[in-house]
């Protein structure tokens, strides 16, 4: 599901910056729809790949 965390991780930067509305919400939408397709993929999370993981996590 590491398709999914980085779809996630664009909306939020996205959503930070204010840009890109449209593209979010579609983002967002696809995300949650592979969660729901594939619920053991994220229950529980995979673990973040390191790339994405916060400064405070590494």
């Amino acid at each position: 599901m590491q398709l999914g965390q980085q779809i996630r991780v664009v909306t939020r930067l996205a959503e930070r910056a204010a840009t890109l509305p449209a593209m979010v919400d579609w983002y967002a939408r696809l995300a949650d729809a592979m969660s729901a397709r594939w619920q053991d993929a994220t229950t529980p999370p995979p673990a973040a790949f390191p790339a994405f993981r916060s400064a405070r996590d590494r």
